[in-house]
């Protein structure tokens, strides 16, 4: 081991950084002004609050109309009058406040909730409130603490939380909401805070109070505003009347007075620096003193709102301010750093203390200078180690024949390195080194480069495609190796060296960072190299005025600039929200191009916040499937010479922190040619004119062919109808026959008692023909069975007519009763009928043959969906309203009189119940009273024609009940008395 001294010490960027003195950088980067240039409804606002959901609420001076912003568009929405500020609950819903009422946006309209104690108030404006969730807020009134509830939409529930009378703070003035969630409430005399959630607070909720000590004088204590270490907020001072900062760590309190000025507002920024507003000025320090902010334009302060993170809204008398770091901000300074150090901007050389090798460190307290003993053997650093170490070159003196040496230094003792440097590069300057992740060692210099693997391989700058004057070298993720010289870099894929970008504007550091972004500092600034795309930065993202002449990334993986006189550090986090784009509308005919006609394309973008401005966002397009075209600063873009047909357009913004919009906005296109130049539609309108031809010629055919059978198949429709009209009354028919046939059966059985009656009868007048008596009686009794076989005979005989009836105005109840007498005895003998009729009931049109047959229909059914004890219930009524679902509807009518026919047998399921009127469908078919489903179709056809209606209900093992609904007309309406 021996150790060196460099007479005069070249120091890499890579490999050491500048720390400036410790001072204060205020820079325009973090200013964004919105007013009416922006889209805002006006430009003087008198109130701002921060939501939570990020979304600013601003008040106009002028009007009462809300400005709700979102970082990207600004909604204008009515207020109630006398309205000053809104607030939003963590659900997004809207409150404000005013003289005599609370008001809560719901369904897009504002709801007043009257509140008589808002009259004593001085002002409804400075009454704060605290949405705590869904339709519920919290109110601060100058004597006590409460929270109203709108849960019910009739009125307001009000309950105490807390009286200032049994509080030690005094009267209640303010309130605001901690970075833990926590509620604090400011009095006249002091702080007290009420741990959270806020949604769970109640009137047992811990009270702790902090009073400031009698020493500080203070008075008047207003707009408090919390941070991550306290809470500030301004006073006045009972002793002299002067404005004061106080600042309440958690534990002790502290009052400062700067300058003349009266403040109206103070809070920390994000720096931990100390802001404070007065009614047309603004101060700013770092907590011992507070000097006038000049960055903006003089104006009038009316109100502040500060976000948990440090970023700050003003409103002011020209528009909205926001105050936010920019990614780029000045690093921290200490004074354990030689003045020296600073002079690592001027091409790398320290001229003031030449022999020195610094070593960084994020604790400037560990960064060191190191001065070797005097020696004539210069050494220059010109990359790291894999181990940490620093590798120097040494190179011989203009009298010396010696070769370029590698040497290694730990911090305190050089070693040599056992590597052989390759010729030409043993006689070159070298500029620098890298370790790759493989093992590999690769050198740059004057001479091109080399890469040790193994052996030595050496790609001379005079060869063909290998880069010339590399002063940097770093490895990306993939083992790629990118050089750069002073104004272009190459990339090197185990074969070949290809060129990445040319154009820098002397290339002074590159960086490649743990996350695979390449970083390149040069005059003109910083470019940022990151998943195929560059970005530049420069003043506009906070980088001080000057080239960027070393990078570094520290173990933190934070990345570090040196300029000329400042050093920063970069903070992605400042803006992670994506930018929107957007594409000029285009009508109809814009969007069709002619032939040979070019599109020209605009489109734009905003970043949220203004993070990135309009003019800097950089965009990518790309048409149809292709691929995205590179980022740039471009607006618009034209097409022509594109193919005929639907076109795809597709572009997306970028803004400087990398952030590229994932919702691409897209327009659709298409290139049309004139018809004739169409091959597809010249060839598609010559086959169709052809077509056209020949099916004009077998259309004229083929009338000519039915004008001839036109008239042969008429008359044979005409004897099909005529055919199926008698084949449909004979089938009504023989159901009437069959229907006869059933009848048939059980009224032989009475006509033989009849004729049994008549026949002893007969007998006992032959035997008595001198008593008179018994021969009157006997006749009356023969008489009275004759009539009851003519009346069962008359009915048969109507319910045998043909169906062909007119309707006439008839009375329901007879019909029923005749049709009951076609029953006979042996049919009720098996069956228990009973016939519930209503007593008054309005005459129908209607055809009593055709009612009868549809009632036995119904009685034969009801009996053969049952076995055992059998039981049918006929019954009639008046029903204005039909059913809700009618298998057949009726005339529509003033009213209608319903006939039912209820039976308790199986039931029907529900899936047959919408079939059981079709023609031919029965549940019956394998049953031993096989049925042919005719009856019920009848039934449906006769209904028809009488412009009657049916219902069915039925439940499986319970029953059904079949309804006949016939309609009352105006002119038959008239009541029958049974």
């Amino acid at each position: 081991m021996c150790q060196r001294t460099m007479k005069h010490c070249v120091l890499s960027p890579a490999l050491v950084f500048v720390v400036l003195a410790r001072g204060y950088c205020q820079q325009a980067a973090s200013w964004r002004e919105f007013n009416v240039s922006e889209g805002f409804p006006e430009s003087s606002f008198r109130s701002v609050t921060i939501a939570e959901s990020g979304a600013i609420l601003a008040v106009g001076s002028s009007s009462s109309r809300l400005c709700l912003f979102d970082g990207y568009e600004a909604k204008s929405i009515p207020l109630p009058e006398g309205a000053a500020r809104v607030y939003q609950s963590p659900a997004g819903q809207l409150w404000t406040l005013t003289a005599q009422s609370f008001w809560t946006m719901k369904d897009e309209e504002w709801k007043p909730y009257p509140l008589p104690d808002l009259a004593a108030a001085p002002s409804a404006s400075q009454i704060p409130l605290c949405p705590v969730r869904l339709n519920v807020v919290l109110c601060l009134l100058p004597d006590r603490l409460v929270e109203c509830s709108a849960e019910d939409p009739a009125s307001l529930r009000v309950q105490t939380l807390r009286t200032a009378a049994g509080a030690n703070i005094g009267r209640f003035s303010s309130m605001v909401i901690g970075l833990e969630d926590e509620l604090w409430v400011l009095g006249e005399r002091g702080l007290a805070r009420i741990p959270g959630p806020r949604r769970n607070l109640s009137a047992s909720s811990e009270w702790r109070e902090f009073i400031p000590p009698e020493s500080l004088h203070l008075q008047h204590l207003q707009h408090p505003q919390p941070d991550e270490n306290g809470i500030t907020l301004v006073a006045d001072s009972s002793e002299d009347g002067r404005s004061l900062v106080v600042r309440f760590d958690g534990e002790q309190w502290r009052a400062q007075a700067f300058r003349a000025a009266h403040f109206s507002f103070a809070w920390r920024g994000p720096d931990n620096s100390c802001w404070a507003a007065s009614s047309n000025q603004l101060f700013h320090g770092d907590g011992a003193d507070l000097a006038v902010d000049s960055e903006l334009s003089p104006r009038q302060y009316y109100d502040v709102s500060v976000d948990w993170r440090g970023t700050f809204w003003l409103a002011t008398s020209v528009g909205l301010v926001r105050y936010t770091p920019g990614l780029w901000r000045p690093g921290p300074a200490g004074g354990a750093i030689s003045v020296a150090l600073q002079s690592l901007a001027n091409c790398g050389f320290w001229p003031e203390l030449p022999g020195q090798i610094a070593r960084f460190d994020m604790d400037p307290t560990r960064t060191t200078a190191v001065t070797p003993a005097q020696s004539v053997t210069l050494l220059k650093p010109i990359g790291l180690l894999k181990d940490g170490r620093v590798c120097c070159a040494t190179l011989p003196t203009k009298d010396s024949n010696q070769r370029n040496r590698l040497e290694s230094f730990d911090g305190t003792n050089f070693q040599m390195l056992p590597i052989f440097v390759p010729e030409p590069a043993a006689a070159s300057t070298l500029s620098c080194l890298l370790a790759t992740q493989s093992g590999d060692l690769w050198l740059a210099g004057d001479f091109g480069t080399a890469c040790l693997h193994g052996r030595w391989t050496v790609f001379l700058a005079s060869g063909s495609g290998a880069p010339e004057g590399v002063c940097h070298l770093v490895e990306l993720p993939a083992g790629q190796i990118w050089g750069a010289s002073r104004e272009k870099i190459w990339s090197f894929d185990g074969k070949n060296w290809s060129l990445v970008r040319a154009g820098f504007h002397h290339l002074n550091a590159m960086l490649c960072a743990r996350d695979g972004s390449v970083w390149v500092g040069e005059d003109s600034g910083l470019a940022r190299f990151i998943k195929g795309h560059w970005i530049e930065n420069d003043v506009e993202e906070g980088l001080d005025h000057g080239s960027i002449r070393a990078l570094c990334e520290d173990q933190l993986g934070n990345i570090w600039a040196a300029a000329s006189n400042s050093v920063s550090l970069y903070h992605p986090e400042a803006d992670s929200d994506p930018p929107r784009t957007f594409i000029t509308s285009m009508s109809d005919k814009e969007r069709r191009i002619p032939e040979d006609g070019m599109i020209s394309i605009k489109f734009g973008g905003r970043d949220k916040w203004n993070g990135t401005s309009r003019r800097r966002l950089l965009y990518s397009y790309r048409l149809d499937t292709g691929e995205w075209s590179p980022f740039a600063d471009t607006e618009n873009v034209s097409f022509s010479d594109l193919p005929a047909g639907k076109h795809y357009f597709q572009v997306r913004a970028m803004d400087r922190a990398g952030n590229i919009d994932p919702d691409p906005a897209d327009l659709d296109f298409a290139m049309v040619l004139p018809w004739y130049k169409e091959s597809r539609l010249v060839l598609i309108a010559c086959a169709g004119a052809a077509a056209a031809g020949f099916f004009a010629f077998l259309a004229y055919r083929r009338h000519r062919e039915l004008a001839l059978s036109y008239a042969q198949v008429e008359k044979q429709v005409a004897e099909r109808t005529r055919e199926l009209e008698m084949a449909n009354q004979e089938l009504l028919q023989s159901q009437k026959m069959r229907a006869l046939g059933t009848l048939a059966a059980g009224i032989a059985h009475d006509f033989n008692n009849i004729l049994s009656i008549v026949k002893g009868s007969a007998q006992i007048i032959e035997d008595n023909l001198g008593d008179p008596e018994k021969i009157r009686t006997r006749a009356d009794r023969i008489k009275t069975v004759v009539n009851q076989g003519s009346a069962v005979v008359q009915a048969m005989l109507g319910f045998s007519r043909g169906s062909d009836e007119i309707l006439e105005d008839c009375e329901i109840n007879p019909v029923v009763d005749n049709t009951l007498k076609l029953l006979g005895d042996r049919f009720l003998r098996e069956v228990e009928l009973r016939f519930d009729r209503t007593p008054t009931l309005p005459r129908v049109r209607a055809s009593q043959s055709l009612v009868q047959q549809i009632l036995l229909n119904f009685i034969f059914n009801a009996a053969e969906s049952m076995n055992g004890r059998k039981r049918v219930i006929i019954t009639t009524s008046q029903a204005g309203l039909l059913p809700a679902r009618m298998a057949l509807s009726p005339a529509t009518a003033p009213a209608y009189v319903a006939v039912e026919v209820r039976d308790f047998g199986c039931g029907i399921a529900p899936e047959h119940m919408p079939r059981v009127f079709e023609p031919f469908f029965t549940t019956k078919a394998l049953s031993t009273r096989r049925g042919t489903g005719l009856g019920l179709s009848i039934v449906y056809e006769l209904a028809k024609k009488m412009e009657a209606g049916l219902a069915l209900e039925s439940s499986v093992g319970q029953g059904s009940v079949f309804s006949l609904y016939l309609p009352v007309h105006p002119e038959s309406g008239t009541r029958a008395t049974n």
